[in-house]
């Protein structure tokens, strides 16, 4: 909302760049008036203390070099950066994308680090890690010139089937020039097709995961009705629950008696494996607590087995699939 103007403001504005003017008329009529008096412009030159004609044509050479020194170093640079255009040309790769767009870059840069250099649209969901295969391209030239793929690159081009002359951009380092065709679209433009994700899209994080599960369960379930199972895996899915989000985890999924829950999404693995523990703690303390509410109804009281495990987990949405390292 914008604020009125009230009117003194408003004369501020207009009366002091008026003031301030009659001020600089003021002063020089005031100067005009004293360099008419005889002796001012004397006074005021011996006050100055003006060098002498040698020490003013020894500053006038200083001013001079410095002149010249500025345009030698402005020259040096342009040379020096047409120096590195033309060795960059000479040694570059050129990587050619379908229209007939071409991208030159220094021997080394990886294919995704061309369309990355370029603006070029490249999906890479893992942010070109080697773990995903939505940079996977199919080269159309220069294959035969390009390094042998790694172990790892076998792994993943073995895992979606890929065929020959298929591989992934962000692993092939191209010293000579080639073309290639990427195979997965990259339909959100370059700031997305760099890796640029949150969890919720699907991302690789190193996160720390806590699965639990109930020891004997099974055996306690087999000696309830139905309803009494119900009513004990709802207390003991609140009591493990509220641990879990108390310590700024995310209660991933309940699958019968056990829970799996994240931890460091947003926070990093290193406060992720912290809150874990806190959890953990907090959980086995509150399934002790319940044990002792429900004393009456069990047999043996509550055993939680709790395990925890940091390490790179590719995230979409809530769920994950985990990756054995």
């Amino acid at each position: 909302m914008v604020s009125p103007v009230r009117p003194d403001d408003l004369q501020r504005v207009l009366l002091l760049p008026v003031l301030a003017l009659l001020g600089f008329a003021t002063a020089g009529q005031e100067v005009s008036r004293l360099a008419r008096e005889p002796g001012f412009v004397q006074s005021v030159i011996s006050d100055a203390r003006l060098p002498d004609p040698v020490r003013r044509a020894m500053l006038r050479q200083i001013a001079h070099s410095i002149c010249w020194g500025d345009l030698t170093a402005i020259g040096l640079v342009l040379v020096a950066r047409a120096g590195r255009e033309h060795l960059r040309r000479r040694q570059g790769v050129r990587v050619g994308y379908p229209g007939g767009r071409e991208v030159l870059v220094p021997a080394g840069f990886t294919v995704l680090e061309a369309s990355r250099y370029a603006g070029i649209p490249h999906a890479s969901v893992c942010g070109g890690r080697g773990r995903c295969s939505t940079c996977r391209v199919r080269v159309m030239r220069g294959a035969d010139h390009l390094p042998a793929a790694t172990v790892d690159e076998l792994r993943v081009l073995g895992r979606v089937g890929a065929p020959v002359h298929v591989r992934l951009a962000c692993q092939v380092r191209p010293l000579r020039d080639l073309a290639v065709v990427p195979l997965v679209p990259a339909e959100d433009g370059p700031r997305d097709a760099v890796g640029v994700a949150d969890h919720r899209e699907g991302q690789e994080l190193t996160i720390a995961v806590l699965f639990a599960d109930l020891r004997g369960f099974t055996r306690l379930a087999e000696r309830k009705l139905p309803y009494d199972v119900v009513f004990i895996l709802n207390r003991y899915f609140e009591a493990v629950g509220g641990a879990i989000t108390d310590a700024g985890g995310i209660v991933n999924q309940f699958t019968g008696d056990g829970v799996m829950a994240l931890f460091g999404v947003d926070g990093g693995p290193e406060e992720g494996s912290r809150q874990a523990v806190r959890a953990a703690a907090a959980m086995i303390a509150r399934v002790h607590e319940l044990s002792r509410t429900l004393a009456e109804d069990l047999d043996t009281p509550l055993r939680l087995g709790i395990g925890i495990h940091t390490g790179p987990t590719v995230v979409a949405g809530w769920a994950t699939r985990t990756r054995p390292t």
